[in-house]
Formats: structure tokens, sequence, C-alpha cells
């Protein structure tokens, strides 16, 4: 990971120029493929954006970061500004926290990852608007899990009907990788099993 100045030739057309922003650049390693970008401005993400290429990424980013930048241009008062930005920054910690759920299975030593397990990779911006962070291929196709960092927050996530199976996980700030991986095999397992059952075999 690196962090620069935003792509200013490229973007400035885009997002406001007498703003400061910065890019954090997450580049494409190991079984994920997706570039990852996110854009930051006054201390929280504005815009965020995945794609195979790069261009599609950050134009990705910069449309919601766009879109983010106006609502606060329009905001009436400081306070709700500060009310905006301290939002983003949660979103943040929510972003983090579902890279770490990526990274404790992609890192499982040889032997540990179940043959049915093929791919893990943080959700395209499309599978994020319909509730989904973290999507895992596996034997039985796509399933699909909502990161969580509290119960109150997975309850909120439950009472909403979806129109995909989503399972939840409660992941801690301080939660050891292996144990986090361990829960992540134990729930990915149980959804399978529910795909399984869900086609009568």
């Amino acid at each position: 990971m690196r962090r620069q100045p935003f792509a200013k030739e490229r973007l400035e057309r885009k997002l406001f120029p007498q703003r400061s922003f910065h890019i954090v650049i997450h580049v494409p390693e190991g079984e994920n493929p997706l570039w990852e970008i996110t854009v930051e401005c006054l201390g929280g993400v504005i815009g965020r954006g995945s794609h195979v290429r790069r261009l599609l990424a950050e134009e990705r980013a910069a449309y919601q970061a766009l879109k983010a930048l106006r609502k606060m241009e329009q905001s009436s008062s400081p306070q709700a500004r500060t009310r905006h930005a301290l939002g983003e920054v949660a979103n943040e910690r929510g972003h983090k926290q579902e890279r770490r759920v990526v990274e404790a299975l992609q890192r499982l030593p040889p032997g540990a990852c179940p043959e049915w397990l093929h791919e893990v990779r943080i959700s395209t911006a499309e599978e994020d608007r319909l509730g989904i962070d973290v999507a895992i291929l596996t034997d039985v196709g796509w399933l699909f899990v909502q990161v969580k960092s509290s119960e109150i927050g997975r309850r909120r996530f439950l009472e909403k009907k979806r129109p995909t199976l989503i399972a939840t996980i409660i992941v801690k700030p301080d939660e050891p990788e292996d144990r986090l991986a361990r829960r992540m095999l134990s729930l990915l397992a149980e959804q399978r099993k529910a795909v399984l059952r869900l086609r009568g075999t």
C-alpha cells in the first residue's frame, strides 16, 4: 500500500480542485486481481472503487467522491459537514475490517484451506450497494458476507430484507488473524450447506 497526492491531471475536472485529496492504492496481489482505490478528504473517506483495471477503479472512486463533495458543499452548517466527515471516517474503519477478513483467508497455510474455497475478494461497487462486503467463490458459486463491528450493527443489517443470501460476521480490531480465519471458514461452511439444502442436494 502507498499513499500519494490524488492524480490531479486525470481527476481535477471531476473533483473540486480547491480541496486537498489523497489516494490510497491497494495493488493487485496474490489471488486478489482487483485494484482498490480510496479517495480521502478532510481526514475521511469520500470515494471508493475497485476493478481489475486501475483506471476504471479510479473512475468509480472519483464518481463516489464527487457525489460526497457535492453533498458537503450543499450542507448549510459546519456541524453538518463535520457529521458527514465523521461518518466517512467510520466507513473507512469498516473497510479496514473487510480487508482483514480477506487477508485472513488468503493467508491460510497449506492444508488449512478447504478444497471448496476458490477465491476471496472485496466486493465490487455494485455488490456493495446490495450490502455485500466480501465475496467468496466456492464450488457452489459465490457466497457473500457483511462485516460488522458490533452486535447492534449486525441486528440492524439483518432487519432488512435482502434479495441475496448474505451471512454476517462481527470482527473486532484486536482479533488474531488465525482466529478470524477459523470463524470465517465456519461461517462459510454453514452458508455453503444452506445453499446445498436449497438446491436439494
